[in-house]
């Protein structure tokens, strides 16, 4: 009977031995996965710290460097190419002198005549600048100036860019009845047809080195056209360059 009870005792303490490994590997096992949910949350903040970083990071990015230039405008139809300042006269604000006046080179990219556009630059001071273009064809760039003169600090970023624009198919010349030749300021328009023409108004812009100076366009009335004649108009304001010829229109509104 004594063998038999110490063989009890042993078998007891084995499985006590096995009890206490078990608990052992549990507990070993809790830890560990502990120490990857613990881990992947260090990790996970970590990363979700970096990436606010970042994003931050990227926002001062781009608050510091302002607005973005060339900006289509229309689609593609227009380029802002720079925002500029210039100093000197302001052909559309009745040249009248300026200094730093805000300017915009704009390129009419599509394959239509810009009839007028209006362009508005939102400054980040709270500045709001307006620009005003007429007839500009097909292809062509323009340099237009702050319509009120006012001043562009290069230092104040640009924030945003908007427009109003409408286009023709076609830049008006009355090619079935006229011919226009300029040579510099002066223009000719001949009178191809057999009646008299009257009551025209003849449209130019100043063009410096390729490139319109001034978005608005300096108008001549011309009273009459004899049938087959010839009348020269002197586009004196386009002395900084020659004079190109975006419209002819009459005062009925045929063209």
């Amino acid at each position: 009977m004594a063998a038999r009870r110490k063989y009890k005792r042993r078998g007891r303490r084995k499985k006590q031995k096995r009890s206490i490994k078990w608990l052992w590997g549990l507990l070993a096992v809790i830890i560990i996965m502990l120490i990857v949910v613990i881990g992947w949350n260090i990790y996970k903040k970590s990363t979700e710290n970096q990436m606010t970083e970042e994003k931050q990071e990227a926002e001062d990015m781009s608050e510091d460097k302002g607005f973005d230039f060339p900006y289509d405008l229309e689609d593609g139809k227009l380029e802002v190419n720079s925002l500029f300042q210039f100093t000197g006269t302001n052909p559309d604000y009745g040249d009248e002198e300026g200094e730093d006046i805000a300017s915009l080179e704009v390129i009419n990219k599509s394959d239509q005549h810009l009839a007028s556009a209006e362009i508005k630059v939102s400054l980040g001071a709270g500045t709001e600048l307006t620009f005003e273009i007429t007839d500009v064809p097909a292809g062509q760039s323009v340099m237009v100036f702050e319509k009120n003169n006012t001043s562009y600090d290069t230092s104040d970023k640009c924030i945003a860019v908007e427009d109003t624009a409408e286009f023709e198919e076609t830049t008006a010349l009355m090619e079935d009845k006229l011919i226009v030749d300029v040579q510099e300021t002066t223009v000719t328009l001949t009178n191809t047809t057999g009646e008299d023409l009257i009551n025209l108004l003849l449209h130019c812009h100043c063009l410096v080195d390729d490139t319109y100076f001034g978005g608005l366009v300096y108008s001549y009335p011309i009273e009459m056209i004899p049938a087959g004649q010839s009348v020269t108009v002197q586009a004196d304001e386009c002395y900084m360059g020659t004079a190109s010829v975006v419209r002819v229109s009459q005062d009925n509104g045929e063209e």
